[in-house]
């Protein structure tokens, strides 16, 4: 059996060769890999995939991504309000859920206003980035908006069998405000394309009872109703 020295001496020999090897010459590695850079930054782009890209970044919102935004933020007002009972449908209870929803709606009016002038492909875009929209389909997007607010109110009209006259001052200002906000619409999409108003008209014409009944002229005047 060999000794423990002898072990240990072969052992120090052997790591003495390892540390002892030239370092590794890096520069072929820089070279394969300036290589590469150069080839990639060769590589055309397709399609001007690149500058499209650049330009869908600092794009605005189109008209889909904004009443999408909008109708998402006003869906649990509306519901708070189709939730109200007999009892509790008071001004006092309305008040601060119709001023919210009155806020949320003129707060997005700047940035419809900011798409006219605007090309096409971005008004219209879609936010699958596919095809553009078409106008039935942003008339939907507004019908629905429309049907979630005046659909809220038309409950609330029911269960005071009519008699409104003591919401209606709070009702004014967001009758106000779904006028501004039909109005930079129908710029908007009308600065690009025609038909936006007769397509939501032919869709809310069910909501016609309770804007009269709301006394919300500025809205019928603008829908043509």
């Amino acid at each position: 059996m060999r000794s423990f020295t002898a072990i240990f001496s072969i052992a120090a020999v052997a790591f003495a060769g390892l540390t002892s090897a030239a370092p590794v010459d890096t520069s072929a590695v820089s070279g394969a890999v300036n290589t590469v850079k150069g080839v990639v930054s060769n590589v055309p782009v397709v399609g001007g995939v690149a500058k499209d890209l650049s330009i869908r970044a600092d794009a605005p919102r189109g008209v889909q991504e904004i009443l999408i935004d909008v109708q998402t933020k006003i869906t649990p007002l509306t519901q708070q309000i189709q939730f109200c009972t007999v009892e509790n449908a008071t001004v006092e209870i309305l008040t601060p859920i119709v001023q919210t929803l009155t806020s949320t709606l003129e707060e997005i009016v700047p940035e419809l206003q900011a798409l006219v002038g605007q090309p096409i492909e971005v008004i219209l875009a879609s936010v699958t980035g596919t095809a553009q929209l078409t106008v039935a389909e942003v008339a939907t997007l507004v019908a629905n908006i429309l049907t979630l607010v005046f659909g809220a109110l038309g409950t609330v009209s029911t269960l005071l069998k009519g008699e409104v006259s003591a919401i209606l001052p709070i009702l004014a200002p967001l009758g106000a405000a779904v006028g501004h906000l039909l109005q930079a619409v129908l710029a908007a999409v009308g600065s690009v394309v025609g038909g936006l108003l007769a397509a939501v008209t032919g869709l809310v014409q069910n909501l016609v009872p309770t804007l009269l009944t709301l006394n919300l002229q500025e809205v019928l005047q603008i829908l043509g109703l």
